[in-house]
């Protein structure tokens, strides 16, 4: 954007512009839509590629990552909302609505037992908690 700025600028301050100049736009703007080009090619990539993801994998989770250890919850930057207990959990950046949970009280990544930034230790992760390796459940959240 900065270059097409700069380029229109000099435009309207040249009464009459070299053939060098032209050259040099005409290259830069080649440059600058091989560059967009490059990117909808990754857009494009990545868009197909998710699309043929399935959701029932055959492969197996490979040893090495079922020895990975959950992280604490002070690690995670877990809270539990206590003010949001009764609230409707399919909205906001609750547990409940995050990828790693696992109803009941469950999380994929971060530990149950321990505390939580504030010291409280309630052996559970809360659906009504949040933490700052939250990803959205598409499936859950409204």
């Amino acid at each position: 954007m900065v270059m097409i700025l700069t380029w229109e600028s000099a435009i309207k301050t040249r009464s009459n512009p070299s053939p060098r100049f032209y050259e040099h736009l005409e290259s830069s703007l080649l440059k600058l839509q091989s560059v967009l080009n490059k990117a909808a090619e990754i857009v494009n990539n990545f868009t197909t590629s998710t699309k043929v993801m399935s959701k029932d994998s055959t492969q197996n989770i490979p040893q090495e990552a079922t020895k990975l250890k959950k992280l604490a919850k002070v690690t995670a930057r877990y809270i539990e909302m206590e003010e949001f207990k009764d609230s409707d959990h399919h909205t906001g950046y609750f547990c409940y609505n995050c990828a790693y949970f696992m109803k009941p009280n469950h999380c994929a990544i971060v530990t149950d037992e321990g505390p939580d930034v504030y010291g409280i230790s309630s052996g559970e992760i809360e659906p009504y908690g949040i933490c700052a390796l939250w990803e959205p459940n598409k499936e859950e959240i409204r």
